[in-house]
């Protein structure tokens, strides 16, 4: 368990990863981090999903192959038997660094 993080800015905590979806199924809350990559595009990546990562030439791009890529992801774990992650904690924090 995290300790609970000053409060600031500079900070982001996420700490709900379970939930219910509008349709009433259960809902699982993946974080995933989007970065640059070397030639200007996107790419993105879930901590939690060893495997899994994505590149797109937007952050739209990328957003909507993770919305579509995580859960087929997940969907071909389970075919192969293989046990599904669950959601760890996480606080996204930013120093300041001159």
């Amino acid at each position: 368990m995290f300790p609970n993080p000053p409060a600031s800015s500079n900070t982001t905590t996420h700490r709900k990863h379970v939930g219910v979806s509008a349709e009433g199924r259960m809902a699982i809350k993946y974080a995933y981090i989007i970065e640059r990559t070397g030639d200007g595009g996107w790419g993105a990546w879930v901590p939690d999903l060893p495997g899994y990562a994505c590149t797109g030439t937007s952050i739209q791009e990328v957003r909507q192959l993770v919305a579509e890529g995580v859960p087929f992801h997940i969907e071909g774990l389970r075919l192969e038997g293989l046990p599904v992650p669950t959601p760890g904690e996480r606080i996204l924090e930013f120093i300041d660094v001159s």
